[in-house]
């Protein structure tokens, strides 16, 4: 595994069939009898990571969002004795992977992450820049989004599968995260009727929230009714996601 973990206590590690510290030995141990030298040390080593390696990156070790990939990229690590600096360099493209997503411990998803995704590093391991885009499929009804949908004639039934979207950007100490929605089975008209009636980005946060923690959509129609209370936790989800992001940053 190759691990990054943000914060006190920040690990770095990569096991193979001979450890680091064993490679280390191997390589650069004085020989039995002499003195070992005092100094500083240099370490800049370039190292292919292959798929049969599993990353994983711990984004808030207090809510548990962590991003779990395997992948491919040519990367580059300088250490040295002088300030304890650690460098990372290079490009890791995602094949395969989770990003584990909570929210006020209502919600904890596992998004699956899609191919194309990266984390590029220039430097200081903990300012990675992050380009993920990771998904969360629900199958749910679009007459909970509006009533019309329900005798909408460009659909062989109202309930279909829907992909809740996590974009995930920025660097890895302060991502940003915004929310989208895709329907893979649903005709184009379909698609822009519900992109008009979602059509602001508070209301892609609530809709994608109200979709991971109960399945399914909601309307502001419904308040008032029997839905009032589950209305009431979409209205105020937008304000506490933001809240959520800032303590993450902090």
């Amino acid at each position: 595994d190759f691990c990054l973990s943000r914060g006190l206590g920040d690990v770095y590690k990569r096991q193979m069939e001979m450890t680091e510290e064993e490679q280390f030995e191997t390589q650069f141990k004085k020989p039995d009898g002499e003195e070992e030298e005092t100094g500083i040390f240099e370490m800049d080593l370039s190292v292919a990571l292959t798929p049969s390696l599993k990353m994983n990156v711990i984004m808030d070790p207090s809510a548990g969002d962590k991003i779990t990939a395997t992948g491919s990229g040519a990367m580059r690590l300088n250490y040295n004795t002088f300030n304890d600096n650690v460098e990372l360099f290079g490009r890791y493209s995602i094949n395969d992977g989770s990003y584990r997503f909570t929210f006020q411990d209502i919600i904890i998803r596992d998004f699956k992450i899609k191919e194309g995704s990266s984390i590029s590093f220039n430097g200081d391991a903990m300012k990675g820049i992050l380009d993920l885009t990771a998904g969360y499929r629900v199958n749910t009804n679009l007459s909970d989004l509006d009533k019309s949908f329900a005798t909408d004639r460009d659909l062989n039934r109202s309930s279909v599968p829907v992909e809740a979207l996590l974009k995930v950007t920025g660097e890895l100490q302060h991502p940003d995260l915004a929310f989208d929605i895709a329907l893979p089975t649903v005709t184009g008209d379909v698609e822009r009727k519900v992109r008009s009636i979602v059509s602001s980005e508070e209301m892609m946060q609530q809709q994608v929230l109200y979709l991971l923690a109960l399945n399914r959509f909601y309307t502001p129609q419904f308040s008032g009714t029997s839905d009032g209370e589950l209305v009431s936790m979409a209205s105020v989800s937008y304000t506490h996601l933001r809240a959520h992001e800032t303590g993450r940053n902090l």
